[in-house]
């Protein structure tokens, strides 16, 4: 039986081998972006974004039933709200960079 070489990569070509490959993973959200996100879990809230022209956002949590003023006032306008796991994240209308909150900041 003849004898096989092995060729191992130097770590550096590896460690770039592992980083590259991580490019192409994917992470999945609840729903697509838009004016309403509502987040899930225990500690679960609806958020919407006030059509009124200001952008600002009114949520709700599981006692609130009714709100006509912006809850949050440390969350700036917002383009687009999306909810997760107890928390929302949105994109901030004028700068569209990227906000998070969750419902202990209520």
């Amino acid at each position: 039986m003849p004898l096989q070489k092995c060729y191992f990569l130097p770590p550096i070509s590896s460690f770039f081998i592992v980083i590259s490959s991580l490019l192409f993973v994917t992470a999945f959200g609840y729903g697509s972006p838009g004016p309403i996100a509502a987040a899930f879990g225990e500690n679960g809230f609806f958020c919407a974004i006030d059509a009124g022209g200001e952008q600002q956002v009114i949520c709700w949590d599981k006692t609130n039933k009714t709100s006509s003023v912006p809850t949050f006032d440390f969350v700036p306008s917002m383009a687009s709200l999306s909810g997760g796991e107890g928390f929302l994240c949105g994109i901030i209308a004028n700068n569209s960079q990227a906000f998070c909150w969750d419902l202990l900041d209520f």
